[in-house]
């Protein structure tokens, strides 16, 4: 994992915090909730980056009909995380046509990010939303449309960012770095002041932590300067407890 160099608040005591996720991912959909009340309780001892995952992209954008686990894994995601699939994704998902594309969700979270005021963590869970409530394709400009109005930027601002050609070359670093964690969809790797990078793991049978599990643990406490530990690869989720 790379990480960049820490700025002056950085180093006088905030964790630089960085959500890997794709737009497409049951499984970070039902990541969220707990993620957003965390960051929530911790906003005055983190700071947050949001990059968008290529999951779904090349010979893997494919229709919903190409993925048959898909029902499978979302009444598990639904049963360990109480996250709810809407009556419009339901239906778009028993037609099976609708291509995931996650080039687009992550020129999409791109777009909205870039606007001012944007909040990413709040944009991502917005187009979440949209695909996994109301079945709207990532695709679709329109969705950017709403979601931007939703979270009071310009709409039109936004549909411009989605549609201009220099977007692909700024969404395909973060695609790069996701790709070095490929071995989950949902991930969040930590620096602090005192530790080493540390990236956390969700994979899919694991149940998403409580935000009071979150919460109750947070910052770490400094270890001696003689036993930084080591950056692990992958550690596992418990690790966050």
């Amino acid at each position: 994992m790379k990480t960049e160099p820490a700025n002056q608040e950085h180093a006088i005591g905030r964790a630089r915090l960085t959500y890997a996720f794709d737009a497409y991912c049951g499984w970070c959909y039902g990541f969220g909730p707990a993620l957003h009340d965390f960051a929530v309780a911790n906003a005055d001892k983190i700071e947050l980056r949001v990059l968008s995952g290529g999951l779904f992209t090349g010979s893997r954008g494919l229709p919903l009909a190409a993925y048959p686990h898909v029902p499978g894994a979302n009444e598990r995601i639904a049963q360990l995380t109480g996250v709810t699939f809407g009556a419009g994704y339901r239906r778009v998902l028993a037609e099976g046509t609708v291509v995931m594309d996650s080039a687009d969700a992550g020129a999409g979270l791109v777009a909205l990010r870039s606007q001012p005021g944007a909040n990413a963590l709040e944009a991502g869970a917005a187009m979440q939303r949209a695909w996994y409530l109301d079945g709207r394709s990532l695709s679709d400009v329109r969705v950017y449309r709403n979601i931007a109005a939703e979270l009071g930027l310009d709409p039109d601002a936004v549909a411009a960012a989605y549609a201009s050609p220099p977007l692909a070359p700024r969404r395909r670093p973060t695609f790069t770095r996701c790709a070095a964690w490929a071995s989950t969809t949902t991930r969040l790797s930590c620096c602090t002041p005192h530790t080493a990078p540390t990236a956390w793991a969700a994979p899919s049978p694991r149940p998403t932590p409580s935000p009071a599990r979150w919460t109750s643990t947070w910052p770490p406490p400094p270890p001696e300067p003689s036993t930084l530990p080591a950056p692990e690869a992958n550690p596992p989720l418990k690790n966050l407890t």
